[in-house]
């Protein structure tokens, strides 16, 4: 089923030259835009803004740790390696599973969604597309994207879970010696 998927996904890719490097460059370069609009949230300079972007953080380098760890212990090859794709986007020596750019945009997406609804919701979105860039430019198998969309929510969802009761007394010291650097 996986299979039939990716071949249903990636075989859209061909057809179009503008929706082909759109696709692309959202594959490759829309983990930028969440740095981006997490940098400028960071230097609204409101503490619940700048505590999201510590959280997200937690959160990201949480969840790629493990995703590294599923991704050495499994060692997934890339749908190219061994199936006739449409690539779009550079071969890469890393391994397919799970898919790091879904577990890097949904464990943004929640942190961001609890405290800032309408940028939440654009990130969502921003999600949602890039894993389904990845799958139509050929880097990555649908299964990929899903578990690492899951590893990024339930990594980001448990932190903020922990957090709930703690916010301020875990994130007010961090952001302190943020300001005192004039880093925010």
């Amino acid at each position: 089923m996986d299979l039939v998927l990716f071949h249903a996904i990636n075989g859209l890719a061909g057809e179009n030259d503008i929706a082909d490097d759109l696709m692309a460059f959202c594959a490759v370069y829309m983990p930028w835009v969440f740095i981006a609009l997490l940098v400028g949230l960071w230097f609204t300079r409101k503490p619940i803004a700048q505590g999201t972007v510590l959280i997200t953080a937690a959160a990201t380098s949480i969840a790629l740790a493990i995703g590294q760890a599923i991704g050495w212990s499994i060692q997934r090859p890339r749908p190219y390696v061994h199936h006739s794709v449409i690539l779009l986007v550079g071969r890469t020596t890393d391994f397919s599973f799970p898919s790091d750019h879904a577990t890097f945009a949904f464990s943004i997406v929640w942190p961001v969604l609890a405290q800032h609804r309408k940028m939440g919701y654009l990130m969502l979105a921003m999600a949602i597309w890039l894993c389904f860039a990845r799958v139509f430019v050929g880097a990555h198998y649908p299964s990929d994207v899903f578990v690492g969309a899951v590893l990024g929510s339930v990594v980001s969802l448990s932190l903020l879970r922990f957090l709930r009761d703690r916010r301020e007394d875990v994130l007010a010291p961090v952001i302190g010696f943020f300001h005192n650097l004039h880093l925010g």
